[in-house]
């Protein structure tokens, strides 16, 4: 299959009713995981993603890149064949999803950023809902 069809196909997946199309596959692909106002990992998931799957990336690139997709794609290729060890010699192994080194404590800072981020996101659809459905003559600030 070519990346056209890998494209539509995902698109297909995430987006079942709507009809597929090849812009539209790519903008929802580069909006959920390489727009940095929709996706960021942030220093500590950086730091985390180098250390599982062996990159050396910058902590300032807090948005998924396609190096740490393909890495992400062999090592879970190595863990389902049950390989011991990358080719590189990082090992392979599951993760404990009770060990504490997998979570995180998230500051207040943190939760009410995430909050404002959902809330002016939701009030940025509708203005702009209104705005495509009201007469652009007519509109005054109180309306």
């Amino acid at each position: 299959t070519t990346q056209d069809e890998a494209l539509l196909d995902i698109y297909r997946k995430l987006r079942p009713g709507e009809p597929p199309a090849r812009d539209a596959a790519q903008t929802l692909l580069d909006n959920f995981y390489f727009n940095p106002k929709r996706y960021d990992t942030a220093k500590v998931g950086r730091y985390k993603i180098n250390k599982k799957l062996g990159l050396s990336l910058p902590y300032d690139q807090q948005v998924l890149t396609m190096d740490d997709i393909v890495a992400a794609i062999h090592y879970i290729c190595a863990l389902h064949e049950g390989e011991t060890e990358l080719a590189d010699g990082l090992p392979v192994e599951p993760d404990d999803i009770d060990h504490f080194g997998n979570r995180r404590v998230r500051t207040v800072g943190e939760l009410i950023q995430n909050q404002l981020r959902t809330g002016l996101g939701r009030m940025e659809r509708v203005v702009r809902d209104r705005m495509t459905t009201q007469d652009i003559e007519a509109i005054t600030p109180q309306t």
